[in-house]
């Protein structure tokens, strides 16, 4: 493997980031912070009302970052409700892992929600970001028995019971991060085989240390990176996280798409994806996410108190300035080239990540990903992404 040396640059977040931050939380005390949160798009499930509540529980210099999903109930009805603990895995959720029992509980439950009944589902979020610079990741992650005691504690703040009959809180023993190999700033763990709805793929998590952001990554490909020819250039896909598009399915969006279509296309030329999951939000996380989809509904989360419904970048902009995207890609060309790979076709319409990895030494031709094209729910809001100078029109 090559090794390249490496500088992580420290993210600028917005000036109006921590105003902005303050005006996203609900209600703070005792180690838990409850965020606004914002609407869901799950009318595909029979579903008119549902809402995501951000939900960080911390104690011992250490935390559990959750989401609260409310179904069939006005915003705030979560008072009192139980509260259904799932513990399905980030990644699988958004791979669609057809045998993982915790998947098929979650779409059972969603499925079944159709029929009207309030409830609220609570799951921890293993692999992700809620409030930049709160990150988790696999090697963070509680001991089950202390992660049962947060969730019941973030229950507990809405005077609800934590209901987990159905749940096996130990399969989150699966998720710990066991490192395999290091090099540089990197360390690979062991890699995972899931069951895709399109097929086998292998899932290499990476933690990257020396100051990186985004701290954990994961390297998806339909073949064993050990057997992908690094002759040619190889067909990538860097996927930044989306929590309630690909695990939750949102129908507003259009991210779960665009992940299945990129590994559809790996499988086909043995490609890959390299997702981060801590950039959901563009980066600053799954409370402003929620915020940015109340701009886009007209539904008053705070900041767009009577304002009208508004595209996605116009939401980000008056939620936090103009500086709404703190993505950084550097880490992603470092691993390419750690890897082996010099020269890769990348499926992308972002300037930012072509000029990321040609930064770093790769050899890059770019293919459009044809986005404009996808669901028609989510048109406007992409079209109002390739609007800005950060995208290219195609």
């Amino acid at each position: 493997m090559h090794h390249a040396e490496h500088g992580h640059q420290p993210v600028e977040v917005s000036a109006n980031y921590q105003q902005a931050l303050e005006g996203m939380i609900a209600y703070q005390e005792k180690g838990v912070t409850v965020f606004r949160g914002g609407p869901l798009d799950l009318r595909h499930h029979g579903i008119e009302d549902a809402w995501l509540t951000p939900i960080i529980v911390s104690d011992n210099d250490s935390h559990t970052s959750f989401h609260a999903i409310q179904i069939n109930g006005s915003i705030g009805e979560m008072q009192g409700s139980d509260f259904e603990l799932n513990v399905a895995s980030d990644i699988k959720l958004k791979l669609g892992d057809v045998d993982s029992p915790q998947v098929a509980e979650l779409n059972r439950v969603l499925t079944e929600a159709g029929d009207g009944r309030p409830r609220t589902i609570i799951r921890p979020s293993i692999a992700g970001n809620i409030a930049y610079p709160v990150i988790s990741t696999p090697a963070t992650l509680a001991e089950p028995h202390l992660l049962l005691e947060r969730a019941q504690k973030a229950a507990g703040i809405f005077g609800s019971r934590l209901v987990a009959d159905n749940c096996d809180i130990y399969h989150l023993e699966q998720e710990v991060f066991v490192p395999a190999m290091s090099t540089g700033d990197l360390t690979m763990g062991k890699v995972r085989q899931v069951n895709a709805s399109f097929g086998d793929v292998f899932v290499y998590p990476v933690h990257v240390n020396g100051g990186d952001p985004w701290k954990y990554y994961e390297v998806i490909s339909a073949t064993p990176l050990e057997d992908i020819s690094r002759k040619g250039p190889m067909t990538i896909r860097v996927d930044s996280g989306c929590d309630i598009g690909q695990c939750y399915h949102d129908g507003g969006c259009d991210c779960r798409a665009q992940l299945h279509d990129a590994l559809i296309e790996a499988q086909n030329t043995d490609g890959l994806i390299i997702h981060i999951p801590s950039q959901d939000g563009r980066g600053y996380g799954m409370a402003a996410k929620m915020a940015t989809e109340g701009g886009k509904r007209g539904i008053d989360v705070g900041y767009n108190a009577g304002k009208p419904p508004m595209d996605t970048i116009k939401a980000a902009t008056e939620l936090l300035g103009p500086n709404y995207d703190i993505r950084t890609y550097e880490s992603v060309g470092q691993m390419l080239m750690t890897l082996g790979f010099s020269r890769v076709t990348l499926l992308t319409d972002s300037r930012k990540k072509l000029t990321a990895l040609e930064k770093a030494g790769l050899e890059v031709i770019r293919k459009p990903t044809n986005t404009q094209n996808g669901n028609h729910h989510a048109h406007d809001h992409v079209q109002a992404k390739h609007s800005t100078p950060d995208y290219f029109a195609d």
